[in-house]
């Protein structure tokens, strides 16, 4: 293991990520030690007139690693053409974002995912391997991107469904080799990265494990036997308040540094599971009370489609 390896952390945000990533910022400030950060990278997808503004409160949460803190637009790292959705563009830009990372690695996050416990040297390298994990997608709703992925370097998609890398931040990457596979599609197809992607409709962590497994390095690089920090899915709002209680409590037995809340799953959060959430943030320090983290929680401002979704739910 490189003693002393400083890491790049990438968010790509889109403006009604921005009251989120606040929270992100909050629990770096508390959890993310300085001497594993180089940088931090804030992808702005947008064009809003008050970015300026959201810079200075963002930067204000980051605390003692406000220096480290880079913004950067989604167009100065990547032309994604204007039919692309979000989520599409979003993974586009944590590929295309290496080449402007000074790092040997960099750790992908979404505005959702933030820090509840210290960020350990060890959940990012174990003998100088990257941790993670092996899913299973015989039945996953994103079996499609991955068989796409896979074929695209001749691999069979049905030796890769009951074990593959996962699709979830954070997730770690080489800079290096990210660089390589984007250079290696432009090559090939002799047209631009985005366009390349959005084409061949991959989903950027499958093309890079399949890019790496291609290449031999998979078992060099990565240490499968490490765990996978809670997401609250919509799913798991809906089977209720003891699913969620069962999460939280994994997260906090093994002090697993990541914990979120996916956008579209707060919608469904009952009352109790809502201030379940709250509490375990209060104890985490990431709100000063219990009403503060239930009142985020509320917020449309910071989930936007509450009110739609709420009266779905009571029509259905």
């Amino acid at each position: 293991m490189l003693a002393g390896r400083k890491y790049t952390f990438v968010t790509v945000a889109h403006e009604e990520d921005w009251e989120v990533l606040r929270l992100q910022a909050r629990s770096m400030d508390l959890y993310l030690p300085g001497d594993l950060v180089a940088e931090i990278i804030v992808i702005e997808n947008s064009t809003s007139p008050t970015l300026v503004e959201f810079r200075r409160v963002l930067c204000g949460e980051y605390g003692n690693l406000a220096g480290r803190v880079r913004f950067r637009s989604a167009g100065e790292i990547a032309a994604v053409p204007d039919r692309t959705e979000g989520w599409l563009s979003q993974q586009i830009l944590k590929l295309m974002i290496a080449t402007q990372v000074a790092t040997d690695r960099y750790v992908l996050l979404d505005a959702k995912n933030h820090l509840v416990f210290p960020l350990q040297r060890n959940f990012l390298e174990v003998a100088n391997k990257i941790p993670s994990w092996l899913e299973n997608y015989e039945t996953h709703v994103m079996r499609p991107y991955l068989e796409r992925s896979v074929r695209y370097f001749g691999m069979n998609p049905d030796q890769c469904l009951r074990a593959f890398p996962p699709t979830m931040t954070p997730y770690t990457l080489p800079t290096a080799l990210v660089r390589d596979l984007v250079r290696l599609v432009v090559e090939r197809e002799r047209k631009a990265f985005p366009v390349a992607f959005l084409d061949f409709g991959f989903c950027e962590f499958f093309l890079f494990a399949a890019f790496i497994s291609t290449l031999g390095k998979t078992e060099e690089l990565y240490d499968f036997s490490g765990m996978s920090c809670p997401v609250i899915w919509e799913s798991d709002a809906i089977s209720g308040v003891k699913n969620l209680k069962h999460q939280i409590a994994h997260a906090e037995k093994y002090a697993l540094p990541f914990f979120a809340v996916h956008r579209r799953a707060a919608q469904w959060l009952d009352d109790r599971s809502r201030r379940a959430i709250a509490e375990f943030w209060h104890r985490r320090c990431l709100f000063p009370t219990v009403s503060d983290g239930l009142d985020f929680l509320s917020s449309r401002t910071v989930f936007p489609e509450l009110r739609r979704c709420k009266r779905n739910r009571t029509s259905t």
